[in-house]
């Protein structure tokens, strides 16, 4: 089971990856020529936060455009 179950995470991974928005976010349709949400962007980094957390690979590139989006974002709306 624990084999499977680390095959399914690392597949999601593979999938938040390929799906990532050039600009760092993601969208709700996951294709890259929508608009960014950044309510599900910010989810996604907490959950891949937390799976690299329980040891799984997030690739370093992903993780930081992903942080800088939302930092835009919250800049932008504090602004």
């Amino acid at each position: 089971d624990a084999v499977a179950l680390s095959g399914r995470v690392s597949s999601a991974i593979t999938l938040l990856v390929s799906s990532q928005r050039d600009d760092g976010g993601w969208t709700w349709t996951g294709r890259a020529d929508g608009n960014p949400d950044t309510f599900l962007s910010s989810r996604i980094v907490w959950s891949l936060a937390e799976t690299r957390r329980a040891g799984f690979a997030v690739p370093n590139d992903v993780f930081e455009k992903a942080i800088a989006f939302l930092n835009t974002v919250g800049s932008q709306a504090s602004a």
